[in-house]
């Protein structure tokens, strides 16, 4: 693939989806991330911070990671090229592929204490 710029990203649409999930996604999740921060540290304990937020935060970064794989898995089939070759070499063992399964039990967490 000798494409650069645009024209990288516009040869496959797979690669516009990958590209715009992580800048737009992965920016809006990461300034979330940021006021989630701010507005919680100033508890005391851990019964004060907002579970909601946490595994809502958990499960889109999971979600993402798993998404990006998954692009690759079902669009680019024996298509091996530097984006992909980028995203999964930085994670080789696609261990945060394990965040949904994290954050699954957080989703039907009850957060009324008896």
């Amino acid at each position: 693939m000798d494409e650069k710029g645009w024209g990288y990203l516009t040869t496959y649409p797979e690669h516009f989806l990958s590209f715009t999930l992580t800048t737009i996604g992965l920016a809006a999740l990461t300034f979330y991330m940021a006021y989630f921060t701010k507005k919680s540290s100033g508890a005391k304990n851990v019964h004060e911070l907002k579970i909601r937020s946490i595994r809502g935060i958990i499960l889109a970064l999971g979600t993402y990671f798993l998404s990006n794989y998954l692009i690759w898995i079902l669009f680019a089939g024996d298509t091996w090229n530097n984006w992909y070759a980028w995203f999964l070499g930085h994670n080789m063992d696609l261990w945060m592929l394990s965040l949904p399964l994290l954050g699954l039990p957080l989703l039907f967490h009850n957060d009324r204490v008896n």
